[in-house]
């Protein structure tokens, strides 16, 4: 599938590889540039954190550039994730951007179809239960119990659009994909799991190690080369931003848009556990977690008081 997307632009380009490149990359820049619009609309505050996520983050610019899947689907994504922010500021999409959604729909679809089955019934929802919140005055209490509920039947649903979800094959792929990772990798660049297998128990074990290992690792002592050593320091840094952001966790519980933060929490931590169980080779997924990075990012970043101290040695 991307073979084709690649195959028409570079008919465009008469078959340069760099000026390919060059519109991948803007194609890239230009969802990037949608999310921070929405977010600067509807949050004039977090300028700073917007635009470290989405413009700047070296990861993020790196693996979402270039003649890479990564360029489409994130952009796409992008674009999806900026719709819901103003379905969910109770702004409605203009009709290109609609029309423009659904092809970014598509494209994730055939590119990356996992990010969509996490993001999916996490933003479907998000949305039904802020507006079925409004029209029935469902109490904030209840809210959460609502979601939970909702969220676990449409993750049945989206398990049966594709055979790789289906119930009784899911956690198979996950453990097929790893010991095919495990094979292919030099043991130093692998995450080590306590006797994973396809049951949820031993999946629910692994998951913190998991989710740890997927937003930290590699740790600064685990780098052996150049290139895992700015991975590792990228990774330090965002340990201190997560740190800087606990201060601010009693602010949760208390913010009009607290809906949309858990929901943006859910999408990172259900995505990160899955490809990091799925693909423990610490190189290949520095890539991949690109698909959650910015977003981390963004939530971490928000009025950090980290970043704030940077901001004012500066």
């Amino acid at each position: 599938f991307f073979v084709k997307i690649l195959s028409i632009v570079a008919i465009l380009t008469d078959g340069n590889y760099w000026i390919t490149s060059l519109w991948f990359s803007f194609l890239s820049f230009s969802g990037s540039l949608y999310i921070v619009g929405c977010i600067m609309r509807f949050f004039p505050g977090a300028k700073m954190a917007t635009a470290l996520a989405f413009l700047f983050f070296p990861s993020v610019v790196f693996w979402g550039s270039g003649v890479i899947k990564e360029s489409v689907a994130l952009a796409a994504l992008l674009l999806l994730s900026g719709m819901y922010l103003k379905a969910m500021m109770n702004t409605s999409p203009r009709p290109t951007e609609f029309v423009l959604g659904l092809i970014g729909f598509w494209i994730v679809w055939n590119l990356k179809y996992y990010w969509i089955a996490v993001f999916l019934p996490v933003v479907i929802t998000s949305l039904v239960v802020h507006f079925t919140s409004i029209r029935f005055k469902i109490p904030s209490r209840l809210k959460l119990y609502y979601w939970v509920v909702l969220f676990v039947v449409l993750c049945f649903g989206v398990s049966l659009l594709h055979p790789n979800f289906y119930p009784e094959r899911f956690l198979q792929v996950v453990i097929e994909s790893h010991q095919a990772f495990v094979k292919v990798s030099d043991p130093t660049d692998l995450i080590q799991y306590e006797s994973l297998s396809a049951n949820w128990a031993s999946v629910a074990v692994n998951s913190p190690w998991a989710l740890i290992s997927g937003i930290f690792r590699p740790f600064l002592w685990e780098a052996n080369n150049g290139l895992k050593a700015l991975v590792s320091l990228e990774n330090l840094f965002i340990f201190l931003l997560c740190i800087g952001s606990l201060f601010r966790i009693k602010d949760f519980f208390k913010a009009q848009n607290r809906l949309i933060t858990m929901s943006v929490m859910v999408y990172i931590v259900l995505l990160c556990v899955f490809l990091a169980l799925s693909t423990p080779n610490m190189g290949s997924l520095a890539r991949y977690k690109v698909g959650f990075l910015p977003f981390l990012i963004f939530l971490i970043s928000y009025k950090n008081s980290f970043l704030n101290f940077v901001k004012f040695l500066g």
